[in-house]
Parts: structure tokens; C-alpha cells; sequence
């Protein structure tokens, strides 16, 4: 829904977008991340809501989780025991507000002059990087900024364990993964109060305005200098994983994954699917999503086809560390010449095969994306 709603993308890329959509419309249904999503589905293509099921993303608990040894990665990042952390994880879109969050850091600084902010993950618009060095060099903090850009997920734990506390300020979102990962690893979290955050933190974290700089900085120097506070955030962020659920008083296991897959199980194994195409589409990033994944194709009988340069990416260095033995059996298409190929032989017969590919975010020129407009 993205392209549809934010002013930032170009009239072509949001022409692709609706074509996009008007063929993610003919789905039989769809499985959306929030409620919020699931909203904005209604809200904007006119989807029939009964058709739409909501599975909130979980995150690996045996991956992500307080970790007390933190030596070796702050020598690989080249991160100090002297300085205090902000972490934000994402892109630089300006949705994510990373303006608001250079403010308040400049401005806390005033108080703790070794505040530092680590920003992970690479620019998907070269020019907004460009735009937020400029930033960065008018506000003086080119010293204060660590760019680690792509970090193999294995490390992410360790770096929300080393951070002080995890910010994610973005104004429009469908989930919001980093959050709910920072507070299983019990980092003191603050969101933006809009879109699907409140729904993904619940009683965890803190929400408050994106653009009130002022007030952040507040926040961020009272968890530094308040280890009390501090410590009954990080506990409430952990109970919010573990036992409030997301946005949900009730006291009973967090929606996981494993429900998260009990969702998609009764989805893909009800529907009358006989010589149809299955499409799925995730995160590249979400290695438990993917094993949930490869399993259904096993029971339908189907051979999974993972398309893309990021699912490639993410699947291939998984299998290096050895926490997704299962995606051997999946068949990898990375390259676009080989994508189109595999297409034509997947149109021949249908029903063999299970499609795995990104653009659930209506991401200009994702497999999904593409696929929908041809």
C-alpha cells in the first residue's frame, strides 16, 4: 500500500503500483502482518475484509534474547565501553523520521556527551542517504554516527543487547519487525504512536509523536540516567513478547510464529487450490517464516521456487551459519533473466510448484510487484 499512500514516490512507480494491486485483488485470500495492514487492504484496494486473515510476524526466540557476552561484536563494529547507544534499524525513507531522532540525539547530548547512534541497514534511495549525511553534517554529529549498513542476522541480537535503547520512529508501517526483535532482547524500545506500532508493542515500550524530538530527547536521557526505569523496560518489553501478546491484555503466549504457521497451515491446506498457482510472499529476512513455508509445499506436494536477489541473499547466508539446513531443498532463482525463465516454465503447469518471492509492501520493481503487472 505504500506507493499508494506515501507523497515521495514518482507518478511511474505509483502507475506500477495500482497495476500491481488490481492483481493481488484476484487473490482468494490474503494473509496480512496487522490488523492495521488488514485495514489499509479494506481502506485502499476495496478488498473484502472477511477474505483477509491477520498473522502478526514472531520473531526466533532461541535467536534473539538477552546476551551477556558482547566482546566480539563490539570489536567487529568497533563499538566502546565508554559510550552509551541508540540503535535504529531500517531504512531512510523519510516515513522513518530519522530526522527526529538526529534532533533529539543532538539535543541529549547536552546531557550525555557520549551518546552515540548506531544506524543498521543500507539506503534503498541513494539520495536520501545523501540527504541525511547533509543532516548529519549540519548538526555536527558526523563522529557520532556508525553505519554498519547489511548486518548478517545473527549479529542483530548482540547489537540490540549492546545498545542503551532501540528506536523506530517510522509514521506508516505495516508491522515493524525491529521493535518487537529489540524488546525479546530486552533493549528498552520507543515507536512512533501511529500506523500498526502501538499494536506491535502494546504495554512493552514507549510511543510517542515522530516528529516531538523534544520530548524523545527527554525519554532518552531519563532510560540512560534512570537505571531503575531502565530495567522495568526492558522486563515490560520482555513480558510484552512473552506473555501480554501483542496488543492484547490477556495473559497467554505471544502470537509466534508457530501461530503465525497455524494461520497459514489452515489457509493453504483448506482452500480449494487444485491447478492453481500459490504464491507466498515474506520478508527475505524471516528464516522461521521460511522453514513454515517449505514445510507446506512438502504437504501439498509442491516444490518450493524462491525468487529474487533478497531471498537469495538472506536464504544463502543462512545456510552458511547453519540455521536453515531446510532451504537446500529450495530451488533459487536470483537473477532476473533466470526469474523470467523459471516463470514461463511455472505458467506451464501451475499446480507443481509454490512461489516464494518479497513485494508484499508494493515495493517498486519486487518479483511480486512484477509478476502482478505482467
Amino acid at each position: 500500500i505504500i506507493p499508494l499512500v506515501l507523497p515521495y514516490g514518482t507518478k511511474f512507480q505509483k502507475l506500477k503500483a495500482k497495476f500491481a494491486y488490481r492483481g493481488m485483488c484476484k487473490a482468494d485470500h490474503i494473509i496480512a502482518i496487522s490488523q492495521f495492514t488488514k485495514d489499509e487492504i479494506v481502506k485502499h484496494l476495496n478488498y473484502p475484509k472477511e477474505r483477509i486473515t491477520v498473522a502478526h510476524i514472531g520473531v526466533d526466540h532461541n535467536l534473539y534474547k538477552p546476551i551477556k557476552d558482547l566482546k566480539e561484536i563490539k570489536k567487529k563494529y568497533n563499538l566502546s565501553d565508554k559510550n552509551k547507544y541508540l540503535i535504529y534499524v531500517g531504512n531512510e525513507e523519510p516515513r522513518m523520521n530519522l530526522l527526529t531522532l538526529l534532533k533529539a540525539l543532538k539535543l541529549a547530548q547536552k546531557e550525555i556527551p557520549n551518546l552515540k547512534l548506531i544506524k543498521v541497514g543500507k539506503s534503498n534511495y541513494p539520495e536520501m542517504r545523501e540527504k541525511l549525511n547533509r543532516y548529519i553534517k549540519k548538526l555536527n554529529l558526523e563522529k557520532d554516527i556508525i553505519f554498519t549498513n547489511y548486518v548478517p542476522e545473527q549479529d542483530m541480537p548482540y547489537l540490540y543487547n549492546i545498545a542503551d535503547i532501540s528506536i523506530y520512529l517510522c509514521s506508516y508501517a505495516g508491522f515493524g519487525l525491529p521493535p518487537l526483535e529489540s524488546m525479546t532482547c530486552g533493549t528498552p524500545t520507543i515507536t512512533s504512536n501511529r500506523s500498526s506500532l502501538p499494536e506491535v508493542i502494546g504495554k512493552g515500550g514507549i510511543t510517542l509523536d515522530e516528529k516531538d524530538y523534544k520530548e524523545l530527547s527527554k525519554e532518552i536521557i531519563k532510560i540512560i540516567k534512570d537505571k531503575k526505569y531502565s530495567e522495568e523496560l526492558s522486563k515490560k518489553g520482555i513480558k510484552a513478547v512473552v506473555i501480554d501478546s501483542l496488543y492484547s491484555g490477556t495473559e497467554r503466549k505471544t502470537p509466534s510464529e508457530r501461530i503465525a504457521k497455524n494461520l497459514l497451515e489452515e489457509i493453504l491446506l483448506t482452500i480449494n487450490n487444485k491447478d492453481a498457482g500459490i504464491i507466498i510472499t515474506t520478508f527475505s529476512s524471516h528464516i522461521a517464516r521460511l522453514k513454515s513455508i517449505m514445510e507446506f509445499a512438502k504437504k501439498l506436494n509442491r516444490e518450493p521456487i524462491f525468487l529474487g536477489r533478497s531471498l537469495s541473499k538472506y536464504s544463502m547466508a543462512a545456510q552458511k551459519v547453519k540455521i536453515a539446513p531446510f532451504l537446500k531443498d529450495a530451488k533459487i532463482m536470483k537473477y532476473r533473466r533466470q526469474v523470467e525463465k523459471e516463470l514461463k516454465k511455472i505458467e506451464k503447469n501451475r499446480s507443481k510448484y509454490l512461489i516464494v518471492c518479497t513485494g508484499h509492501q508494493g515495493e517498486p520493481g519486487s518479483i511480486l510487484e512484477r509478476m502482478a503487472r505482467n
